[in-house]
């Protein structure tokens, strides 16, 4: 397993579980790209679920979070992305 901070003030974090099929398979800005997605707070309750999340990467239509840490994220590959409020829903909520 290997971590990759993602902002230099450790505020978002990427941390590979099952690596991907290469750094040629990461998306860029301006692709439609689907996610499997399970959030939740540090307490373990979850936020928000989904099997089959779609959407354009960079158009800023999901958390912050997401839209920095997926341009990160090979085909295939599994992670779990650590995130202050900042980059999610912040402080008084979405």
């Amino acid at each position: 397993m290997h971590q990759r901070t993602s902002r230099r003030s450790g505020l978002l974090k990427k941390k590979t579980l099952v690596p991907g099929q290469g750094v040629d398979t990461r998306p860029r800005k301006g692709q439609d790209v689907t996610i499997r997605l399970k959030a939740t707070l540090e307490d373990g309750s979850v936020v928000e679920e989904n099997p089959a999340l779609t959407f354009t990467l960079g158009d800023c239509d999901v958390l912050q979070a997401l839209d920095l840490c997926v341009q990160l994220l090979e085909m295939g590959e599994t992670a779990l992305i650590v995130s202050d409020a900042k980059y999610c829903y912040g402080a008084q909520g979405r």
